[in-house]
């Protein structure tokens, strides 16, 4: 298609809309929110990964995020503004963990990777018995995340 057949679509979708015809062309896009920053999104990956360390040593998964938002509350702070208005935190992280369980899911490619990594150790942990250097390294994750999580403002989740 030439650049001048384009300028004619245009004079045809605005000659439409003069008589109240909405042509596709000038339809407003759906906006979209850009994503979260590396930063946040690894913080999500460290709470997600806390999670399934807790919960491949035994804990129920809601006893688990009830757990690591007890003892590291700034971790709240990762949230985006609508899990703040639902207050449902448990289902959040709960969340932040399927999400980078799931392939079929757009996610953050760094996050993912930490994820995956984090994911192999534990299994490899667990396979050798060594359960209270999982138990210490969950600690330490979300005890990171929740560190990141004092710098992070409203805006840097939206």
């Amino acid at each position: 298609m030439a650049y001048a057949d384009r300028f004619f679509d245009l004079y045809n979708a605005l000659s439409d809309a003069s008589i109240g015809i909405r042509s596709p062309i000038l339809k407003v896009q759906k906006r979209q929110s850009p994503p979260n920053s590396t930063l946040i999104e690894r913080a999500k990956a460290e709470v997600a990964l806390a999670l399934d360390a807790l919960i491949a040593l035994g804990q129920q998964p809601q006893d688990a995020a009830r757990h690591l938002l007890a003892r590291y509350p700034n971790s709240k702070r990762l949230a985006g503004p609508k899990s703040q208005q639902r207050g449902s935190w448990e289902k959040t992280i709960l969340e932040w963990r399927k999400s980078l369980s799931a392939p079929s899911r757009r996610k953050n490619l760094l996050a993912a990777e930490a994820f995956s990594a984090g994911r192999d150790l534990i299994k490899s942990l667990i396979k050798e018995g060594r359960k209270k250097e999982l138990r210490d390294r969950a600690y330490g994750w979300a005890k990171r995340a929740a560190l990141k999580g004092v710098f992070v403002t409203p805006t840097d989740t939206l």
